[in-house]
């Protein structure tokens, strides 16, 4: 995926599904299978996009005795009985990117009422896809990670066709930045993400919704009041000698906000998500990196963090200067749904929502983008003639996606688009 071994060192997007949960028996119980069902390799994968499965199928349709007999298992937008989940790398795994990173259907099982453990598969509880056998039978149910992982491809290989130019890191990133949580899990679960202090509520969701279904106007449009673009740069994250390197820059991007407008309408609730979206290269040729800090799995880490709206733009320049990078986030506000700290749990996917007014939201004018942490680019040394000669001095490609949404009825994208035509054209418009 990183492109690392490839003459042309070119990323590729690359989806994976989380795996299936396959016994559905006596030992079944849901949903506590799915949480104890550790997702399965590869979809531990730092750069691939890893799938898992909720689903919305819950009318059996079937009209034999059997079916009679039977509910549906899971609720309208929960874990499919089929998915896999990372709820139990928080024992043993920690070091793990939280996955999956995003979720799509997967199907729902029946659960016969008078029979304990029988969870007949009906074809109404599944998508379907084309058969094999097409002059027999020309379509058949489709289930499990297996199916949510093809429609995610789909959708990421219209992204590629909307926008033929853009680099992997943004196909990736728009695909990932699109997915939402269902309202309607949020509302059985009795939680809102942006509360105050949901650290572990977050972090259990995340665990095995990731960042929820895969929307596909979302990843492919704009609308009125609902504007994503995307900003694609490189970053040199290290710098200083080879295997003793320090932290080199960090990228600061003004954001094209029609502050006018959100500041005549201070009390709309806006909406920003923001993902950073890169590739780490693996760490080569050991395999010592999973027993200590000495060898680390990423080549480099990134995060990104936001002006505070209490700081001036020369203020958040100083603090990015003048400190340790992730000292630069001690300041974010709680409107953000996962947080500085759980943030720092992602793999090369970073992905953070935050609420609020629009008056704040337009004091939050600009976001740097930050090596987090060292990886072993900064802390291994290469004899030259090794294709990881001076690595700490490597550029890295990443693409910063970023989306606002209003409920009220503005004209984000027309201000939006017009801000970014000046940056274009040269304009500063800080």
């Amino acid at each position: 995926a990183a492109g690392a071994q490839d003459e042309t060192g070119r990323p590729r997007v690359i989806l994976v599904s989380a795996g299936n949960t396959k016994q559905h028996d006596d030992t079944f119980t849901y949903p506590d299978t799915m949480r104890a069902n550790p997702i399965e390799d590869p979809a531990q994968a730092w750069n691939a996009v890893s799938v898992g499965a909720i689903t919305n199928r819950t009318t059996i349709e079937e009209d034999d005795d059997e079916a009679r007999r039977c509910d549906p298992l899971a609720p309208d937008h929960h874990l499919s009985p089929y998915t896999r989940t990372s709820h139990s790398w928080c024992d043993g795994r920690k070091d793990w990117p939280i996955a999956p990173d995003v979720v799509m259907e997967g199907a729902n099982l029946g659960k016969h009422r008078d029979l304990e453990h029988e969870y007949p598969a009906f074809y109404s509880l599944a998508p379907l896809t084309t058969a094999s056998t097409f002059n027999l039978r020309p379509i058949r149910p489709f289930n499990a990670t297996s199916a949510a992982t093809a429609l995610a491809a789909r959708i990421a290989a219209q992204i590629t066709q909307r926008y033929p130019d853009a680099s992997p890191e943004t196909i990736r990133g728009l695909l990932v930045h699109s997915a939402r949580w269902p309202q309607g899990l949020l509302d059985s679960l009795g939680f809102d993400p942006h509360d105050a202090g949901g650290y572990e509520a977050i972090q259990d969701l995340m665990r095995g919704y990731g960042f929820g279904v895969i929307n596909e106007q979302r990843a492919l449009d704009s609308l009125g009041n609902q504007t994503t673009f995307f900003t694609e740069e490189t970053i040199q994250p290290y710098a200083g000698a080879a295997g003793n390197a320090s932290f080199n820059e960090c990228n600061l991007i003004t954001l094209p906000w029609p502050i006018a407008l959100l500041q005549a309408n201070p009390h709309v609730t806006c909406t920003l998500r923001v993902t950073l979206s890169y590739f780490i290269h693996p760490n080569p040729g050991t395999r010592s990196w999973d027993q200590g800090k000495k060898y680390k799995y990423a080549s480099h880490l990134l995060g990104f963090t936001h002006k505070h709206k209490e700081h001036s733009l020369d203020d958040f320049r100083s603090r990015l200067h003048a400190e340790e990078p992730t000292r630069a986030e001690s300041l974010n506000d709680p409107g953000w749904a996962v947080g500085p700290k759980l943030r720092g749990k992602a793999g090369s996917l970073v992905q953070d929502v935050w609420k609020g007014s629009a008056a704040e939201l337009a004091a939050m004018e600009a976001i740097a983008v930050f090596p987090r942490a060292k990886g072993w680019w900064a802390t291994r040394k290469y004899g030259e003639g090794r294709q990881e000669h001076n690595c700490h001095e490597k550029a890295v490609p990443y693409s910063l996606i970023v989306s606002l949404e209003t409920d009220a009825d503005l004209p984000v994208y027309t201000e939006i688009e017009a801000a970014i035509q000046s940056i274009e054209a040269g304009v500063d418009i800080t």
